[in-house]
């Protein structure tokens, strides 16, 4: 069961994450060299089945990743955050039009080429 202590942790790693995540960026755009934004991206796929691409941060102690959902035709419909900690789960809602739901969709657009999400599930399907 998920209590608030839980909730609140899992919105403070959000945080945390996000906010490393967002000053890597800016320093990759200022200096144009997108390594570090590489080294920082566990995994990025496509998920079939739920219909999302995902950047994975990290894959345990604890587990995070930014889910961007798809429709078919080819808009990203809502961006998530998704914490799993020794089974608590927790799927934060993050506004695309708030500053976290831009900056995560300037990266998507750069680190991707720009590419079309029909073309990125090529690029996320394990070969």
């Amino acid at each position: 069961m998920n209590t608030k202590q839980q909730r609140k942790e899992a919105y403070s790693y959000m945080r945390d994450r996000l906010n490393d995540v967002f000053s890597t960026w800016k320093n990759c755009v200022k200096e144009d060299d997108y390594q570090d934004v590489n080294d920082f991206i566990l995994c990025f796929e496509y998920d079939e089945v739920e219909g999302y691409f995902s950047y994975t941060f990290g894959t345990g102690g604890p587990h995070d990743e930014v889910r961007f959902r798809v429709n078919y035709e080819g808009e990203i419909k809502q961006i998530e955050y998704f914490y799993e900690d020794w089974n608590v789960y927790y799927t934060i809602p993050i506004d695309l039009q708030s500053k976290r739901g831009k900056m995560l969709l300037d990266i998507l657009y750069h680190w991707t080429g720009g590419s079309d999400w029909r073309e990125l599930v090529d690029l996320a399907m394990p070969a």
